[in-house]
């Protein structure tokens, strides 16, 4: 993807997106007539089924990497790593590789370049990795999106109260003192702070969905 077109891109993304949510993992029993070739290549339990799957996460993770100013690739990514989290069997996967708790992290800490990404679509990704950890019920992988995830967030969530409860106390040890009390409220409504709230509320609006 490192010489393509922001538009090529985008095409690409959705076939393998369409690919993956209609015949990866298909169970051929449901059909009347398959193709043995694509049995073999994407059916359900094939031997190709895992390193496609893995092959399309890492796809995701290279157009997080490259096109995160991209909205309309961006869009279709989300989309692509929610189909790839909601099917079982590739959720079962691709929880399996490193690169899906790596951008567990990079996602719930927000880092760069998923700083980048619209709020609506780092929402459906934290939807996609919430999918997958639901989709296996093993406790390892329960106590790992507890660590990865809940815990983080968590984090985040009391660190907001905290400075809440911080900026009323402020105010109320300087009710008499209007320019105090404004500094402080500037101080904490600062675009980066507010940034902060916008993104832990749609991380919890993620996990919800």
């Amino acid at each position: 993807f490192e010489y393509i077109s922001v538009q090529v891109a985008v095409s690409l993304t959705w076939f393998i997106r369409r690919l993956a949510a209609n015949y990866l993992g298909f169970d051929e029993q449901s059909y009347k007539d398959v193709s043995q070739t694509l049995s073999m290549l994407l059916g359900k339990g094939s031997e190709m089924l895992e390193f496609l799957t893995n092959y399309f996460l890492s796809k995701v993770v290279i157009n997080l990497q490259m096109w995160a100013s991209e909205s309309d690739v961006i869009k279709e990514t989300a989309d692509l790593f929610v189909t790839l989290s909601m099917k079982k069997d590739s959720s079962l996967i691709i929880i399996r590789n490193d690169l899906f708790w790596t951008l567990a992290n990079d996602v719930i800490t927000n880092q760069m370049p998923i700083q980048l990404i619209n709020e609506e679509y780092k929402r459906s990704l934290i939807k996609g990795i919430t999918c997958s950890c639901l989709n296996n019920t093993s406790d390892e992988c329960r106590l790992h999106f507890d660590r990865s995830i809940f815990q983080i967030l968590n984090q985040r969530l009391q660190a907001i109260v905290e400075s809440i409860h911080t900026l009323i106390e402020q105010i109320k040890l300087n009710t008499s003192n209007k320019t105090h009390c404004t500094n402080a409220l500037q101080t904490f409504y600062t675009e980066n702070v507010l940034s902060q709230i916008s993104t832990l509320i749609n991380s919890y609006c993620g996990l919800i969905e």
